[in-house]
């Protein structure tokens, strides 16, 4: 699918560039919540596509919102990148 390849080329290009400030497991997050995202969307009910769940970890998914601690936190539109490490 189309949302399938955006990911791996987000994936491809989070592992190819090391020196932005999002951690591997941020990394790592934002690619089981596009997994997740992606089992979601198929799901053709209306209460799924619609549901704040799935914005929120289609954002996730993107890079958009990031795990930091015990809580989330948004963060301005550069792409996800893995830090140094």
């Amino acid at each position: 699918s189309e949302f399938k390849q955006e990911q791996e080329t987000f994936a491809r290009e989070a592992r190819a560039d090391q020196g932005h400030a999002h951690t591997e497991v941020q990394v790592e997050t934002a690619a089981q919540s596009a997994r997740l995202v992606e089992t979601l969307a198929a799901n053709p009910d209306p209460k799924f596509q619609n549901s704040q769940f799935l914005q929120f970890m289609s954002r996730m998914s993107r890079g958009e919102i990031v795990a930091e601690g015990n809580g989330v936190k948004e963060v301005s539109q550069q792409p996800l990148h893995a830090a140094e490490g």
